[in-house]
């Protein structure tokens, strides 16, 4: 979280993934709040939204700000299958970002 959080301007989304469907209200919240926590203390002016798991969730046709996916390598066929299904819908494609382990200080910035 504090890499991704350096790789961006002002605004973070964050995917939960896994089954939540399990989840008591409490653990829910605490994997929520466990994001919040986390990026008030590398940014506390960040705008950060989580976004939780759900049909389609990746796909995301309401996000239209978004610029760049912050990844690792394995993860770009992830947001091929991602960008394609965006495509379909006339959304932008969106940019990846590889970010493996190694501080964004330098990179050019997404939002």
């Amino acid at each position: 979280l504090k890499l991704a959080a350096g790789c961006v301007k002002d605004r973070l989304y964050v995917m939960l993934e896994g089954d939540w469907g399990k989840l008591t209200r409490p653990e829910a919240q605490a994997r929520i709040i466990f994001v919040y926590d986390h990026l008030i203390g590398v940014n506390p002016k960040l705008d950060a939204r989580v976004l939780l798991p759900g049909p389609k969730a990746w796909l995301a046709p309401h996000l239209t700000d978004i610029e760049a996916f912050i990844s690792s390598s394995s993860e770009s066929p992830a947001l091929e299958s991602w960008n394609a299904s965006r495509t379909a819908l006339s959304l932008p494609v969106v940019a990846r970002m590889e970010c493996e382990g190694l501080p964004c200080a330098g990179r050019t910035r997404a939002s």
